[in-house]
């Protein structure tokens, strides 16, 4: 879930991604971001609770370690 919000919420690069979640490949977090990607869209609780999540991020305003916090809400290619 943390990658695929560094990802829709921060638009931070899977690069950038990987070396904070100290992954090697890039590859590791396009693929854990698509399946994450995948699963809130199929699975009904488990998007409620993905919203849940980014709407609390949204209302924190602090800066994430990547770098300032972009909000893309509804970014559809976000894990692309």
């Amino acid at each position: 879930m943390a990658i695929y919000m560094c990802r829709l919420l921060g638009g931070h690069k899977h690069g950038e991604i990987g070396k904070v979640m100290g992954l090697e490949k890039t590859s590791s977090v396009s693929s854990a971001c698509l399946r994450m990607k995948a699963r809130v869209a199929a699975e009904r609780k488990f998007g409620r609770r993905a919203r849940r999540i980014e709407e609390a991020l949204n209302k924190s305003q602090k800066r994430t370690p990547l770098g300032e916090r972009v909000s893309v809400v509804g970014n559809e290619d976000c894990c692309s």
